[in-house]
C-alpha cells in the first residue's frame, strides 16, 4: 500500500473544491495539506473520511490566507500545539513510522 500526501496552495477551498475532489478520487491520499484556503476566521471545509485541522487568518477584512491539513480518519493522529502567530499547524501521524506533518 502506498501512502500519498498531497500539498496544494489552492487559493480558495470552495472555488477549487471540484478539482480537489477529483484529486482525492484519483489518488486517495492519506494526508492533504492545503494553503490559502480563504476560510472565514471560524470555519473549516469538510472532506468526507478525513479529520480536519486548520488555522485561519483572523486579521483580514475578508476571508483570505489560512492553512488546513486533512488526515484519513483511520490514521492514528494528534495535533501538536504550536506557539506562533504564523498560519501554521502541525499534526503527528503514525504510519509505518511516526511523522510530524507541518503545514
Amino acid at each position: 500500500m502506498t501512502s500519498t500526501i498531497i500539498q496544494w496552495n489552492l487559493n480558495g477551498f470552495y472555488c477549487q473544491l471540484e478539482q480537489l475532489q477529483l484529486l482525492l478520487s484519483r489518488h486517495n491520499p492519506i494526508i492533504v495539506c492545503l494553503q490559502e484556503t480563504n476560510f472565514p476566521s471560524n470555519h473549516v471545509g469538510k472532506l468526507r473520511q478525513y479529520i480536519a485541522y486548520n488555522k485561519n487568518r483572523t486579521t483580514a477584512v475578508h476571508a483570505s490566507g489560512g492553512v488546513a491539513t486533512y488526515i484519513k480518519e483511520h490514521i492514528p493522529q494528534m495535533e501538536i500545539t504550536l506557539n506562533t502567530p504564523l498560519e501554521a499547524l502541525s499534526v503527528s501521524v503514525l504510519l509505518s513510522v511516526q511523522l510530524c506533518i507541518c503545514n
